[in-house]
């Protein structure tokens, strides 16, 4: 029953993303903010994710549930899209944004954390239990299922794109309220399998000295510039859609797509990861990106915006389905919920700071500036990654993991 609650998170947290960030820039472009204004509200989310996974996974670490943690970061971003979705000024949506971020960005390392602690129980029970990715899988539905609602919220009623927020609002809502009903996992202090030493350190320092190691530090290196190049993207694809002339309506199901995409390869990422192993799959959503950037650089028409979506599940894989499994491999249980966080930090939270604000200023040349740019970040991490990432004994396990 634990992991069919975990599925329902999963579609819970990237409900609210589903809803969010889609439309954010086309709310906040309604409202008549400039695209450096744009890029600066999505950016300061980065500056929490800077800070807020590596606290809330220390906390779940050493002296907090993870479903309590779940609970308060769920019930402060409705507070917070409650405040974004009846701002008027720069400063206040600002605010918002920070505080959203304070409060949302450290729930997806948390519930990772919680899903591989419940594996880890699981298998010293005896009990069977879904790999990861299909579990994971839960959460492109659930980025998908509000675009079908708003869709009809936009197409037929006078409400523009304070909609969408309302309604991420109302997600994390149902998320405050079930949190209390995710398994129970026992905390790092009460486990038996890290050492008296490890239990007297600080969770966050053991995750960094793994991961400042080689080769895990070259595969994180890669992909923040990785997270970078896709920040741009996030940032600014719905704006070009709008500026090719697309209806609001349509943006949500259009970005869409592209989950729509990805679903075959976070299904199938067992047998892409035994075929072409962890490098082969983080280079290929490397690839993607630099594919996908490139052509919304060159080519930007309708037909060709839409056509890239087709590219969107590798990249999906390389970012949000392998690292979280690679880290894994890094941690011990002192310190599982630290190392998703770190992962949280370096690549969802400063790359994404970079990405949306840099972006933003170069977008005031044109929108295909900043993607060009983005382009280039991905052509430089796939590179990096084919010609220098190794890692035999966690590609090992991987395979086996999720086979």
């Amino acid at each position: 029953m634990g992991f069919v609650w975990i599925r329902l998170h999963q579609v819970f947290l990237y409900g609210v993303l589903g809803a969010y960030l889609p439309y954010i820039p086309v709310y906040l472009h309604e409202l008549g903010l400039e695209d450096w204004q744009i890029g600066w509200v999505l950016g300061v989310w980065g500056i929490a994710v800077m800070v807020m996974p590596a606290l809330g996974t220390h906390l779940a670490d050493r002296h907090v549930s993870n479903r309590v943690l779940l609970a308060l970061g769920y019930a402060g971003s409705v507070g917070a899209l409650a405040v974004i979705a009846s701002a008027d000024r720069f400063a206040v949506f600002i605010a918002g944004s920070l505080i959203f971020s304070v409060a949302f960005t450290p729930l997806v390392s948390l519930l990772d954390g919680l899903t591989f602690a419940a594996m880890h129980e699981a298998r010293r029970a005896g009990r069977r239990f879904p790999p990861f990715h299909r579990i994971r899988i839960w959460g492109s539905i659930g980025f998908m299922l509000p675009a079908f609602a708003l869709f009809a919220l936009l197409r037929w009623t006078a409400l523009g794109g304070r909609a969408a927020i309302v309604a991420a609002a109302v997600i994390a809502g149902l998320g405050a309220l079930t949190a209390m009903l995710l398994p129970r996992t026992p905390r790092a202090d009460a486990d038996d399998e890290g050492g008296g030493a490890a239990k007297r350190k600080i969770p966050s320092l053991l995750a960094w000295r793994e991961v400042a190691r080689p080769p895990a530090r070259g595969l994180l290196a890669s992909l923040f510039l990785l997270s970078v190049g896709v920040s741009i993207l996030y940032t600014f694809y719905t704006r070009l859609l709008q500026d090719l002339g697309t209806p609001d309506e349509w943006l949500g199901l259009i970005v869409n797509l592209g989950v729509v995409a990805e679903l075959p390869f976070v299904l199938g990422a067992g047998v892409l990861l035994r075929a072409i192993g962890l490098r082969g799959v983080v280079v290929l959503g490397a690839v993607s990106l630099l594919v996908r950037l490139a052509l919304l650089a060159a080519v930007p028409s309708l037909a060709v915006a839409i056509a890239t979506q087709a590219l969107h599940g590798p990249l999906v894989l390389a970012l949000y389905v392998v690292p979280p499994l690679y880290i894994e491999q890094k941690a011990t249980p002192d310190f599982r919920n630290s190392m998703q966080g770190l992962y949280g930090v370096l690549c969802l939270g400063l790359a994404r700071v970079v990405g949306a604000t840099a972006g933003g200023h170069i977008a005031e040349d044109g929108l295909a500036r900043a993607f060009g740019a983005g382009a280039i970040l991905a052509a430089i991490a796939a590179a990096w990654l084919a010609l220098g990432f190794r890692d035999a004994e966690s590609d090992a396990a991987l395979r086996a993991a999720e086979g």
